[in-house]
């Protein structure tokens, strides 16, 4: 592993069984150092507080700091003057926040201990060694600490959630909520959503065998196998708030985001009627307002090649900054093909994302993303074991005609590769197949997400577009012939709406902080068509369907705090 920034930049280069891995962080045109806080092994430094600090003159931009952190900065007067500091908002670490505000200013950092900091100019820093006596102590020590503070105090991290239309810490939200950091993503290797089931209790993600874009959610033991696009699935998917209609093209990777949220039990209200079972919200990583950027290569067995970066452009200072993101994956895949001699089961995945964020003033934030995904990864290849005995599973209703794949030593058009000891096939990790079962998908989306702080209430409008094209091939009997196999085509469309008005904590209309509540309306629209082609012991057959949904919704949700 290969790391470059800060002041405790260091190389280090580790090997794994099975894989190495070599990653580059990167920052101002791919090697410029950034200045970072030097870490302490605990103390307010790394204590979680909600900051907003506006940027602008760097001296008052820390004095705003020592507030909302509450401990000691110590500068110099006139030390900083003409130096500007950056953004910075959310839930943060001390030091981290610091970092962030400083940016790219000429200063050095120096922590006295976990409760005192100094900033000084890097040009007087040997000057102000040696006149200790003039420097100027900001403390600022609330009279009540907030509710963030207390949480960090009492050892609890505090994470910021989404789960009910609004910024929240999850230890205040009576939910049963699985929240995900982008760390601890990367710490399980999360690559796709399938990954996620090792870090949420209850949650299982199947990959559908025959279609790799589609992917079956389940929680709590409740979910659906059925690809049907008409149907729509009882655990509710969203990507940055827009409700996916469809789990044909579900499959997506899991790279740069930020957040993951997993939500258990009814969710009704604020996902929809389609969330009985609950819902997985997925949120991408949003632009930084400095120029940097991330790029890995990671390479494995069966020639399992994963790139992945993003770079970051700030476009007008504190108020417009754009990123690109890119994730390719291509595997030769672990399964061989006795016929052919090839690998089979390979992946070949790639995804761009490009994204806008706008702060045009200091209550209106606008985040607009779009993301195109190709896919030709093939369907999961298998192996015919079939003999002369029926396959029949106890308890199970079977037509009065068996399905072709039972039947393949019986019926007359496959008898024989039983009879020459082709079927059934008794060595694991290979197929027989007659063709490679390769997908070719692709799939658009564009997401608007604008947010207006009106001081008493809050105003959200949340808008999708998805265009996904699938086509995928299955041999379902593995060997030479045509005992069943299939083609499926499909195109999915959908657009949504969603517009909401929610109250602010301790304005006029939230009762002093004691009243929360949000109203709102949606609108949903989806359109699909398919084409199954199907060869059944030889006899070619098709069936073709196509549908249209139109939703619209009005919702409400409120909750007092009877106590503080």
């Amino acid at each position: 592993m290969f790391n470059f920034g800060g002041e405790d930049s260091r190389l280090q280069f580790s090997a794994r069984h099975r894989r190495r891995r070599a990653t580059w962080y990167c920052a101002a045109a791919g090697l410029a150092l950034a200045l970072s806080v030097p870490a302490l092994a605990s103390g307010e430094q790394l204590r979680q507080h909600r900051f907003s600090l506006q940027g602008g003159d760097l001296a008052q931009s820390l004095i705003a700091f020592a507030d909302q952190a509450g401990i000691q900065v110590v500068i110099q007067s006139g030390d900083l003057r003409g130096m500007r500091a950056k953004t910075v908002s959310g839930m943060l670490q001390a030091g981290d926040a610091l970092n962030l505000l400083i940016g790219t200013a000429p200063v050095t950092v120096e922590w006295i201990n976990d409760k005192t900091v100094t900033v000084r100019s890097r040009s007087q820093t040997s000057q102000a060694m040696l006149q200790r006596s003039s420097l100027t102590a900001v403390a600022m020590e609330p009279a009540e600490q907030p509710l963030e503070a207390q949480s960090a105090e009492s050892g609890i991290e505090d994470i910021v959630v989404l789960a009910r239309r609004r910024a929240e810490p999850l230890q205040q939200t009576p939910l049963s909520i699985s929240a995900v950091s982008p760390a601890r993503l990367a710490e399980a290797r999360v690559n796709n959503i399938a990954d996620l089931t090792t870090l949420s209790p209850s949650l299982s993600i199947l990959r559908n065998a025959s279609n790799p874009t589609t992917t079956f959610l389940f929680l709590r033991g409740f979910g659906s196998k059925s690809t049907g696009p008409e149907l729509e699935p009882p655990v509710a998917l969203t990507i940055d708030g827009v409700y996916q209609g469809s789990i044909v093209g579900s499959f997506i990777n899991m790279f740069d985001v930020e957040a993951v949220e997993v939500l258990r039990g009814p969710q009704g209200t604020l996902l929809g009627k389609n969330a009985p079972a609950g819902g997985v919200s997925i949120r991408t990583r949003r632009p930084s307002d400095r120029f940097g950027g991330m790029a890995q290569v990671d390479y494995g067995r069966f020639g399992d090649l994963q790139i992945r970066g993003y770079i970051d452009v700030p476009l007008a200072q504190d108020k417009l900054s754009a990123t690109i993101s890119y994730f390719r994956q291509r595997s030769d895949g672990y399964i061989r093909n006795t016929i052919s001699g090839e690998q089979d089961s390979g992946i070949y995945t790639q995804s761009i994302r490009g994204g806008i964020l706008a702060k045009p003033s200091e209550n209106v934030t606008w985040y607009l993303t779009g993301q195109y995904d190709w896919d030709k990864s093939e369907a999961q290849a298998s192996r015919n074991v079939s003999d002369f005995t029926p396959l029949r599973i106890p308890t199970a209703n079977y037509p009065a005609t068996q399905p072709p794949i039972t039947r393949t030593c019986t019926a007359a058009f496959s008898a024989a590769l039983c009879s020459g000891a082709t079927v059934p096939n008794r060595v694991r990790y290979t197929t027989m197949a007659s063709q490679k079962m390769r997908g070719d998908n692709d799939g658009f989306s564009v997401t608007s997400d604008l947010a207006v702080d009106g001081g008493p209430v809050s105003v959200a409008s949340v808008t999708g577009y998805r265009l996904f094209h699938s086509r995928g091939d299955s041999d379902v009997d593995a060997t030479q012939l045509a005992i069943q196999e299939s083609r499926a085509l499909a195109t999915i469309r959908q657009f949504s709406q969603e517009l909401r008005l929610s109250s602010n904590d301790k304005e006029g209309l939230s009762m002093d902080g004691k009243l929360d509540w949000l109203i709102g309306a949606y609108y949903f629209w989806l359109d699909y068509n398919r084409l199954n082609s199907t060869r059944n012991l030889g006899t070619a057959s098709q069936n073709f369907q196509e549908g249209q949904t139109n939703s619209f919704a009005l919702f409400a949700h409120a909750g007092y705090k009877l106590t503080r």
